[in-house]
Parts: C-alpha cells; sequence; structure tokens
C-alpha cells in the first residue's frame, strides 16, 4: 500500500535515493537532450520508509 502526489501517472518511477528517509515520484523528461528524471514529489510505501528498503536490498530481496 501507498500514496503518491495526486499529479503522479502511470509511467512515473519510484526510488529510494541513497540518504533519503521517503521514496521520491520521478518522471522522465522524454524528448529532452540529455535524458534525464523530474522530481515529482515523495511518496509513502507501507514497509520502504525510513531506511527499510536499504536492509531490503541488502538482504536481496529488492533489485537496484
Amino acid at each position: 500500500m501507498g500514496l503518491a502526489p495526486k499529479h503522479s501517472i502511470f509511467r512515473d518511477l519510484i526510488c529510494v535515493p541513497p540518504g533519503f528517509s521517503a521514496p521520491v515520484v520521478l518522471r522522465e523528461l522524454r524528448g529532452s537532450d540529455p535524458p534525464g528524471y523530474v522530481a515529482v514529489g515523495e511518496a509513502y510505501l507501507d514497509g520502504f520508509m525510513y531506511g527499510k528498503a536499504v536492509e531490503i536490498m541488502e538482504k536481496g530481496e529488492l533489485r537496484a
């Protein structure tokens, strides 16, 4: 279960950057040169908050 900004769209990505306590919703800048992403906002993902995502990844249960 999770929450994301109301202006999120289907193709947005959710990632947990190193050092962040909450996941971030990113949107690809299509057609931009160089390619990049813009932050849409923070997300809430049950079980992935406050460093839990790093713990899960270190256990091999989540791919980078």
